[in-house]
C-alpha cells in the first residue's frame, strides 16, 4: 500500500505572494519581523551546517508589520531563551530610531550583556535624544513622582496608587487601607504646597518621625487649617492608631530607603533643568526613555516602576496637540514581571486612538494568568491584535496555538497491489482527513526550522517567518556595541544636547554673539546627579569633589592626569595624540586606562563631568576624546612633551 498527498484545503499559511504585497518595508510599515526564505530546506541546511551569516539569496526579503498592525499592539510570546529580546526587541529598537518614533522601553536586563541599552548608539546617530531613568545608578536623570501634584485630587490620586482596594479584602483591612491613603493624600499636599521641596523620600521622613512631629509640621504649615481639615479624624485618633498609620505609609515607600532612588526621584536643580526627564516631550519629538531596573531589585522598585507607567498612561491618554505628532512605542520585556497595572485592558483599547503602541514579551500565557487573573489576562491578550510566536512555547500555549491555527483537510490516496486467481489486481482507495496545520510539538520546535516564527496579524493568514539573533545580521550587528554605553555616558550625552540647543538659541537671540558671561556659558552645565552623587571611593589628592566649576582646579585636574599618562609611557599602546605643528590638537585614549588614571568608580565619572561641563569631552565610550579645547589650558611644557608622543598633521 501507498499513500500520498494529492490536495489540501482549510487552514493555511500565507503564501510567498500575499507576505511580499502585505508586509513590504515602506513609511507606513518600519516594525521589522524578519525574512522570508525562498528556500526553507536550503536555509536549514545552511544554519544546520554552517554558523555563518547566511547570504541574502537565502535570506530572503525583509518584512515589515504595518503601522496599523502595530497600533493593535503585539504580544510575544516565547520561553526563556528563545532569543525574544535579540532577535525582536532590539531591531524594533533600531528601526524605530530611523521611523522618528518615540519609545518608552522598561527593560529588565539593565547593565547586562543582552541590555535595550545596546540600541542607544543608533539614536544618538540619529540626532535623536536618549533620556535614561535607572533608579540605582547615581548618575541617572531625574524624574519626581510629585512634580505634578497641583490640587488635593492629584495627591490623592498618587495616595491610590500606593494604597490601591484589594478583591477580597474584609472590612477591618478595607478600613486601615482607607485611612492610609487619606491622610498620605494629605501628607502629600502638605508637602506640595510649602517651600521646602517636594519629594516622596521627604514624604517618607515625615511618616517615620512619628505623630508628634507630624503634628508639629501641620501646625507650621503655611495652609495649617487646608492640611487639618484634608486630615479628618485622624487628629481625633489615639496616637498608637496614628503611629500605626504613618508606619504603614512609610512602609510602602521602602524603595526610598536607597538614597539612590531618593536622588532618582528628586527634585531637580533649577526651573529648567537638564536633568528632570520631561514626559511631554515624547510626543513632541522622536525620543527614546530607557527606563533600565535590574530583575533583582524589580521587588523594591514595582512600586516605583508603576506608578511611571501610570502617569505615562496618563500622559499619553491625552488629547494630542498641535505639535504632539510623534507615535509612542511602549516596550515592555516580560509584562507580567511588572506587576498588575491597573486599568491595562482599557488602556489598550484607548490608545490605539492616540497612537500609542504597546509591544510587550510573556514567557507563557499561564504567567499572565497568575498575575492579572484567568479572566483578567484574557480580556488583555483579545486586546493585544497582532501575536508573535516563537518556537520554544510552554506546553499549554503550544496547544492553545495549534487550536487557534485550525485544521486542514487533506485528501490522501491509498494503493494497493495483489494477486488473485485472475491473476495480478490494482486498486485504489481515496480519504479525505482532518489534520491540524500545525501539531503542538512542532510549535515547541520539533522538526521546525531553526529561528523561526509564527505571526498571527488581522487580514492574513498566519506567516512563517524567519527571525534569527541580530548578531547573524550584518545590517544590526554593526549597530549594536559590544559593551552598551553606561548611564553617565548617556546623562552626559542628553547635556551635551541641551547644552549646544541653548547655545543656538542664546546665538539667535544675540545676533550671534556669544553669551557675554563665562559662567552663563557653563553654569548651567553639569548634571545634577553628577553633583549629588555619592562617592564611592576617597578621591587621590588632586582630584576635587564633583560640583566645583572653579577653572583653576579643573585645568590641575587635566594637568595631573596628562603627566600621570606622560609618565606611563602613553598608556604603553592605548594613547593616540593628534598635533598640528608642534601644539597637539586631540587626545584618544582607551576608556578604561583614562578611567584607571583618574582613580575609578564616581571619582573618575566626577572629573569626566567636570571636564565635559566645560566641553574639552567629545565622547566617554569606547575611546576618552579630549579636544582642542582642553589641551589648550595645559603648560608649554606639557604640550612638549605630549606632542613627542603624537602624530603629526600638516
Amino acid at each position: 500500500m501507498r499513500a500520498g498527498l494529492l490536495s489540501s484545503w482549510g487552514a493555511r499559511f500565507a503564501g510567498r505572494k500575499e507576505l511580499r504585497r502585505r508586509l513590504r518595508p515602506s513609511a507606513a510599515a518600519w516594525f521589522p519581523l524578519g525574512y522570508l526564505p525562498p528556500w526553507p530546506s536550503a536555509l536549514a541546511a545552511w544554519r544546520r551546517f554552517s554558523s555563518a551569516t547566511p547570504p541574502p539569496c537565502l535570506r530572503g526579503p525583509l518584512l515589515c508589520l504595518p503601522n496599523a498592525d502595530v497600533a493593535r499592539h503585539v504580544l510575544v510570546t516565547g520561553l526563556t531563551g528563545a532569543h525574544k529580546t535579540t532577535a525582536l526587541t532590539l531591531p524594533v529598537l533600531l528601526a524605530a530610531a530611523c521611523a522618528g518614533v518615540s519609545v518608552v522601553a522598561f527593560d529588565l536586563k539593565y547593565g547586562e550583556r543582552d541590555s535595550l541599552a545596546g540600541a542607544v548608539p543608533e539614536w544618538w546617530r540619529r540626532g535623536r535624544d536618549v533620556l535614561v531613568f535607572a533608579p540605582l545608578d547615581g548618575a541617572s536623570m531625574r524624574w519626581n513622582p510629585l512634580a505634578q501634584c497641583h490640587s488635593f485630587g492629584d495627591a490623592y490620586e498618587f495616595a491610590a496608587h500606593l494604597f490601591p482596594d484589594e478583591a477580597n479584602q474584609d472590612a477591618d483591612f478595607a478600613y486601615w487601607t482607607g485611612a492610609e491613603r487619606h491622610v498620605c493624600a494629605a501628607l502629600v499636599w502638605a508637602l506640595a504646597s510649602d517651600d521646602g521641596g517636594r519629594s516622596i523620600a521627604r514624604l517618607r521622613a515625615l511618616a517615620e518621625a512619628g505623630p508628634d512631629t507630624m503634628s508639629a509640621y501641620i501646625r507650621r504649615h503655611p495652609h495649617a487649617s487646608v492640611i487639618a481639615g484634608h486630615l479628618g479624624a485622624f487628629g481625633a485618633m489615639l496616637p498608637k492608631d496614628q503611629a500605626g498609620i504613618l508606619q504603614g505609609i512609610a512602609a510602602r515607600l521602602e524603595a526610598w530607603t536607597d538614597v539612590r532612588v531618593s536622588m532618582a526621584t528628586g527634585e531637580p536643580r533649577g526651573t529648567h533643568s537638564r536633568d528632570e526627564i520631561v514626559l511631554e516631550r515624547l510626543r513632541r519629538e522622536p525620543t527614546l526613555l530607557l527606563v533600565g531596573v535590574p530583575q533583582a531589585a524589580l521587588p523594591r522598585l514595582r512600586s516605583l516602576c508603576q506608578l511611571l507607567m501610570r502617569v505615562l498612561a496618563a500622559q499619553m491618554l491625552r488629547p494630542r496637540g498641535r505639535d504632539e505628532s510623534v507615535p509612542v512605542l511602549y516596550v515592555l520585556e516580560e509584562l507580567p514581571a511588572w506587576g498588575a497595572l491597573p486599568g491595562l485592558a482599557d488602556h489598550l483599547a484607548t490608545f490605539r486612538s492616540r497612537d500609542v503602541a504597546i509591544v510587550a514579551t510573556v514567557q507563557s500565557e499561564a504567567q499572565g494568568q497568575s498575575v492579572y487573573g484567568t479572566t483578567g489576562w484574557a480580556a488583555i491578550a483579545a486586546n493585544f491584535v497582532t501575536k508573535v510566536y516563537f518556537s520554544s512555547l510552554a506546553d499549554l500555549d503550544a496547544e492553545r496555538l495549534s487550536r487557534a491555527l485550525g485544521t486542514t483537510f487533506v485528501e490522501r490516496v491509498s494503493r494497493s497491489r495483489g494477486w488473485s486467481g485472475t491473476g495480478r489486481q490494482e486498486s485504489e482507495h481515496t480519504q479525505v482527513i482532518e489534520m491540524p496545520l500545525r501539531p503542538p510539538e512542532s510549535l515547541q520546535g520539533v522538526g521546525a526550522m531553526e529561528d523561526e516564527i509564527l505571526v498571527r496579524c488581522s487580514r492574513l493568514p498566519p506567516a512563517r517567518v524567519w527571525c534569527p539573533p541580530f548578531h547573524f545580521l550584518p545590517e544590526y550587528s554593526r549597530l549594536v556595541p559590544d559593551i552598551a554605553p553606561a548611564t553617565v555616558e548617556m546623562a552626559l550625552r542628553h547635556h551635551a544636547r541641551c547644552q549646544e540647543r541653548e547655545t543656538c538659541g542664546r546665538r539667535a537671540s544675540t545676533g550671534g554673539r556669544e553669551p557675554s558671561s563665562a559662567e552663563d556659558a557653563t553654569s548651567r552645565v553639569l548634571p545634577a546627579a553628577a553633583v549629588a552623587m555619592p562617592v564611592a571611593v576617597p578621591p587621590p589628592p588632586t582630584v576635587h569633589p564633583a560640583g566645583d566649576h572653579n577653572d583653576d582646579r579643573a585645568g590641575d585636574d587635566l594637568s595631573a592626569f596628562i603627566n600621570a599618562l606622560v609618565d606611563d609611557g602613553g598608556g604603553r599602546s592605548g594613547l593616540r595624540v593628534v598635533c598640528r605643528g608642534d601644539r597637539p590638537v586631540e587626545l584618544r585614549l582607551r576608556s578604561t586606562l583614562a578611567f584607571r588614571l583618574l582613580g575609578n568608580g564616581e571619582t573618575a565619572q566626577a572629573v569626566v563631568r567636570r571636564w565635559a561641563a566645560r566641553r574639552w569631552v567629545r565622547q566617554v565610550r569606547p575611546v576618552l576624546v579630549l579636544e582642542r579645547r582642553a589641551l589648550e589650558v595645559l603648560s608649554s611644557d606639557l604640550c612638549r612633551r605630549l606632542a613627542v608622543l603624537g602624530d603629526h598633521e600638516t
